[in-house]
């Protein structure tokens, strides 16, 4: 047992602080250790929940919006497994940080490279240019495809 919790520790000491600074390393961290642990073995993360929610909190703010995704799936595994009552301590950052990222999403300009017209249809500008380009764009905006914005505003 405390040979685990030495190897845990280690492997999200590598993942937090190693991993974390590129983008790619801490996306395949992501993908091919923490969440396929959350899914076999969370107890095992249990000691170390705090640590791990931190990490993942962190990461569903990150620019990339692939290593978003994974972070909201790992949170989901957290909040829906065996770890859920203690996962619940975390509900109110959790509520904050998604309203935050939900109101972001709505402050947004197109992504960049699309022009709209009165239906909100979007169209690629000629030059390749958005609208304004000093206008905030949410990362997650900026990593929508033309068929995703429409969708987008029409809900």
């Amino acid at each position: 047992s405390t040979w685990r919790q030495e190897v845990l520790d280690k492997f999200l000491l590598f993942g937090s602080v190693h991993c974390r600074s590129h983008s790619l390393a801490f996306r395949l961290f992501l993908e091919l250790g923490l969440l396929p642990l959350l899914e076999r073995e969370a107890l095992v993360l249990a000691p170390r929940l705090k640590l791990v929610m931190e990490l993942l909190l962190q990461a569903a703010e990150s620019p990339d919006a692939r290593v978003v995704l994974l972070a909201w799936r790992s949170l989901v595994l957290l909040l829906c497994g065996s770890l859920r009552p203690r996962a619940g301590r975390y509900m109110a950052d959790l509520l904050l940080r998604l309203a935050l990222g939900y109101l972001t999403f709505v402050a947004s300009s197109p992504p960049p490279g699309l022009d709209l017209d009165a239906q909100g249809d979007a169209h690629v500008d000629s030059d390749g240019a958005a609208g304004c380009p000093d206008a905030f764009v949410s990362p997650v905006v900026a990593a929508m495809t033309a068929a995703e914005w429409r969708h987008a505003v029409r809900l």
